[in-house]
């Protein structure tokens, strides 16, 4: 079955333009009907078959149009809400999930570009470093005079000659006593061994320091080139955007066509109105539920549904 134009109602099939009274749509309104069109032409190939309808259900549904108790796809206004209307097939009632010829045919499709570019976070600032305290300067011990003086008068026979009382306190003249050197050598020693550490502190805290200021350089040049692209990308943000407007446009258009068309082949989509939902979409009811009668029962029972309307209009009291 090919159909170029709406099965049940030929003034239904949407043909007009989602550009119009709009700025920045992506593409022309010939450009629009150009990719419905292509998508129109790939759904050609994808026909689904329905069982066919008894006699007594094709008489149900006849009276059950007549009577207004069921609502038809194509009773719907803008075509563009049908998928609103039966919600399963916005929920993708219709859509093939195995590789099926049908869905190679619908792989042929412009592709959905995604999400719209949006403005890029600028890079993150470079925090300046964190010096680590340098380290304090050293305490030198000072002599103590008084371990001087004890150490001085402490008794020491090396080069003394005792031989009175008194001789208990006599010092080599021009000499210091061995202990006295020993003190003040060891109290030298220790400020030496203080004054090298703190050299030795001192050379890593520069090295540290140093380190961390050519850290932050080569971050801050990174950094740098960073903000370069940044704004390149952020120069070039409307280009994407008009770009990605243009591809979700023919996207959208392609499938338009596509699932019109490929609608057509189901037959018509209907649901008794008392299953509609409390809530509705542009004045039209919402079903959660649909059934499908195919084509061929369709096209028998609209004769019957012309006839009976027909009848009623003209029926005499």
């Amino acid at each position: 079955m090919k159909t170029t134009t709406h099965p049940r109602n030929p003034s239904a099939e949407p043909d007009d333009w989602p550009g119009a009274g709009t700025r920045g749509y992506g593409i022309t309104r010939d450009e629009h009907l150009h990719w419905k069109a292509i998508g129109a032409a790939l759904a050609e190939p994808v026909i689904e078959q329905f069982g066919s309808y008894t006699q007594e259900q094709l008489k149900r549904f006849v009276l059950d149009y007549c009577d207004g108790r069921i609502y038809c796809d194509h009773q719907v206004p803008n075509q563009r809400d049908v998928g609103m209307v039966f919600m399963p097939i916005l929920f993708g009632a219709f859509s093939t999930v195995e590789p099926s010829p049908a869905w190679q045919q619908e792989q042929k499709l412009p592709k959905h570009p995604g999400d719209k570019p949006t403005k890029p976070d600028p890079p993150d600032e470079v925090e300046k470093p964190t010096y680590p305290d340098p380290p304090t300067d050293p305490v030198f011990a000072v002599e103590d005079e008084e371990v001087v003086r004890k150490l001085a008068f402490e008794h020491d026979d090396d080069g003394i000659e005792i031989n009175a009382i008194a001789d208990l306190f006599a010092t080599v003249e021009g000499e210091e006593s061995p202990r006295v050197r020993e003190y003040r050598e060891s109290v030298a020693a220790n400020n030496e061994q203080a004054r090298r550490d703190h050299e030795a502190a001192l050379d890593e805290w520069r090295a540290a320091t140093k380190k961390l200021d050519a850290d932050y350089a080569t971050a801050m040049g990174v950094r740098q080139q960073e903000v370069i692209e940044w704004e390149a990308e952020v120069k070039g943000l409307q280009g994407a955007v008009d770009q990605w407007k243009r591809d979700k446009a023919i996207h959208d258009a392609a499938s338009q066509g596509f699932i019109f068309t490929r609608m057509q082949n189901l037959g018509v989509i209907y649901e008794d109105i008392g299953k509609a939902g409390p809530r509705s979409i542009n004045g039209q009811p919402i079903f959660y539920s649909l059934r499908i009668i195919n084509t061929s029962d369709w096209n028998r029972a609209r004769k019957a549904i012309t006839r009976e309307l027909e009848r009623r209009e003209n029926m005499e009291i």
